[in-house]
């Protein structure tokens, strides 16, 4: 495993009393010195990444030996979130995904062997292809929640408020 790539994801404020004993891990040496003084070395195949809302309590001793990406709230918007929503549900059987990890929702229904490609390539079960037709479904049902004056972007909005 040491030629593939690893990532360790903080996501959230950066509390000053413990981003400074990761400090020594940001630089070049890249160790991690433990309270009892112990030093584990970081593998070069392995990054951290700090996502957070704002830098109010990151030092500046962490914030110069971290590289930065910044995005305005403007950049990324509540409908392109929405719209890759929409094309995951019309393109992904539930049963693909690997959120919650509660696998499909028709897993009574086994045995089919039945196959046909997606207009994408890949192909389905008769299964798979059930499950996409009823997302199909849902969502024409729920589409106008989606839409800019529906429950989801509204709620949103309001949230930003708070």
């Amino acid at each position: 495993q040491s030629k593939k790539r690893h990532w360790i994801l903080f996501d959230g404020d950066v509390d000053p009393e413990w981003v400074e004993n990761l400090n020594s891990l940001l630089d070049d040496n890249r160790l991690l010195t433990l309270p009892n003084g112990e030093r584990l070395a970081l593998p070069h195949n392995v990054r951290i990444v700090f996502e957070v809302q704002d830098l109010r309590y990151a030092t500046l001793a962490t914030v110069s030996r971290c590289g930065m990406v910044w995005f305005s709230e403007d950049t990324t918007p509540i409908t392109n979130y929405i719209a890759e929503f929409r094309h995951t549900l019309l393109t992904t059987p539930m049963s693909q995904r690997s959120v919650g990890g509660t696998g499909s929702i028709f897993a009574e229904r086994r045995g089919i062997a039945a196959t046909k490609k997606s207009s994408g390539g890949a192909q389905y079960t008769a299964e798979q292809q059930v499950e996409l037709a009823v997302q199909a479904d849902v969502l024409r049902v729920v589409e106008e929640e989606f839409g800019p004056k529906g429950l989801i972007v509204e709620a949103v909005a309001m949230a930003e408020e708070y």
